[in-house]
């Protein structure tokens, strides 16, 4: 990789105790390569110094080219310690490219030659490179559940290769993101500030990972996170160091994976409590051990992210950490018509309600003063499967499986759709809305998401269309709204978005299925 302006700017079972921003542990180095260290032969140089990590390159350099030897350097990759991960190259359309046409047709429709509309070409143009370097790497059995996209400004970004188009290159971008994410991997930009803003401009902010590129010394781990050298509005999961001389003779770019910003806790119906991410350093206790008069159906954190409430299909409260000084009742010893299906904190974390399956709600703390009615008395379709609240606790939806939503107090004027009169392929789970109440996403049991107002504009893939081994039970946002994880029965957690894969209990034993998550603030 050439950067041509560096230099310009049951029982918890507990993960290791920092968990890293993405799927390469914290604090692990590595090293990224690709055609510049290709050998006769497609052959390769690697390397000659220890390594926890590989990235791999599958462009020769531009986009629509593929590494001759990107098998050979995956084969180095892969027998690191950590998953490999993969990078492709991006350049706009240009005159002076082999492959100018490559925009023509694509999701954005059939478009005009090159330099005419360019909007159109960009897009598509994206898209068809992404795909063209991800079906060459599955072709070759080249798999990663992270591909980098390479934004320099060292290719060319505009039609004439003379400058920088601003007002479409992003589609350029945005097409390769979009593409990349429809195939279910996480997609990050590997660049710098000011190479991103000389050429995309100042406002496009795709709030995906960013592999930074800091040439300036220092300890990278001061780069990590919401960095004031990150850009595009998302965290720095790694860190590329200046090149270095090994013992080959040769340079190599050294990179550093950062620990993570956030995290989750995952519950199984026994309350066996798996924290991952920085959920691990706020671990409070579980009832996995404990014999339970119902079995735990999902759980909330308070405020401050010390402490979280379990609650059973009884009502009945279980308080851990600051929590139990924020215990404001139960339905523990209350005869309930339906089962009590989950909880949602109010937003002081000072009060909650429990939702039952027909929509019964039971506010307790301050959460009494905003109760603004249920469905407790309705005759439903479908039984309620998940509730969200508005940010300011001044309202709140229900969902029904058939995805039916139910909006009060303030949220009947944020009611934005529903799949109530929908064929779904399997019934709604969950829902989740916006950060500022302006749309939900609603997540069925496959793996499907169905995006309404705002929401539209921030959907950022779903499982629809892959084969899971258990049933999505539920869905969580990120804490800034730029993407969202789901959860299985079997305690796999996909990532969408920003969301960081901090892991999962997929694969591993569980005494009791996973029924719910919780994410750290």
């Amino acid at each position: 990789m050439v950067l041509a302006c560096a230099l310009l700017g049951g029982a918890a079972v507990v993960p290791r105790p920092v968990s890293a921003a993405g799927p390469i542990p914290t604090g692990d180095t590595g090293w990224d390569i690709s055609w510049p260290q290709c050998t006769t032969n497609n052959g390769t140089r690697t390397p000659p110094a220890s390594s926890q990590f590989g990235i791999v390159g599958m462009s020769d350099g531009r986009s629509f080219t593929l590494n001759p030897c990107a098998t050979a350097q995956y084969a180095w990759a892969k027998a690191q310690a950590a998953p490999p991960s993969i990078y492709i190259v991006l350049d706009a359309p240009h005159q002076n490219g082999t492959y100018v046409n490559q925009g023509m047709t694509g999701p954005a429709g059939n478009c005009a030659a090159p330099p005419s509309a360019m909007a159109c070409n960009d897009y598509n143009y994206g898209w068809n490179n992404a795909r063209t370097e991800f079906a060459a790497a599955s072709t070759s059995g080249i798999t990663s559940s992270v591909w980098w996209l390479d934004v320099e400004t060292g290719n060319c970004w505009n039609y004439a290769c003379n400058g920088y188009d601003t007002a479409n290159n992003w589609r350029d971008i945005q097409g390769n993101i979009d593409y990349l994410k429809s195939q279910a991997v996480t997609v990050g930009i590997y660049s710098t500030a000011y190479q991103f803003g000389v050429i995309t401009g100042s406002s496009y902010r795709p709030g995906v990972p960013v592999w930074l590129a800091d040439y300036n010394g220092g300890d990278p781990a001061l780069d990590c996170g919401p960095s004031s050298k990150s850009f595009g509005g998302g965290q720095v999961w790694q860190v590329q160091s200046a090149p270095v001389t090994l013992s080959d003779g040769k340079q190599y770019d050294p990179d550093y994976s950062c620990p993570s910003e956030h995290g989750y806790w995952l519950v199984a119906s026994d309350g066996g409590l798996f924290p991952f991410g920085t959920a691990v350093n706020h671990s409070y206790g579980s009832t996995g051990g404990e014999h339970l008069n119902a079995p735990i159906v999902g759980m909330a954190r308070t405020a401050s992210g010390n402490g979280y409430w379990l609650v059973a299909s009884d009502g009945g409260i279980f308080p851990f950490g600051d929590a139990v000084y924020h215990s404001y009742g139960s339905t523990g010893n209350i005869k309930l018509n339906k089962p009590i299906i989950g909880m949602t904190p109010t937003p002081t974390g000072n009060g909650y309600w429990l939702f039952a399956s027909d929509g019964g709600l039971f506010p307790f703390g301050d959460a009494v003063y905003h109760s603004y009615g249920s469905t407790g008395n309705v005759r439903l379709n479908q039984p309620i499967v998940g509730m969200a609240a508005m940010a300011d606790g001044n309202g709140y939806w229900l969902v029904a499986a058939d995805g039916g939503i139910f909006p009060f107090g303030e949220a009947r004027d944020h009611s934005y759709g529903s799949t109530g009169n929908i064929r779904l392929n399997q019934p709604i789970t969950g829902m989740a809305a916006t950060a500022d109440d302006d749309g939900y996403w609603l997540v069925a049991r496959d793996g499907g998401i169905f995006p309404f107002g705002e929401a539209q504009y921030r959907s950022y893939g779903s499982a629809g269309n892959m084969k899971l081994s258990a049933p999505v039970v539920g869905m969580s946002i990120t804490p800034d709204g730029l993407g969202y994880w789901m959860v299985t029965s079997a305690g796999q957690v996909l990532s969408f978005g920003d969301a960081l894969a901090y892991g999962g209990m997929y694969g591993k034993p569980l005494a009791a299925p996973i029924v719910g998550m919780a994410v750290t603030p």
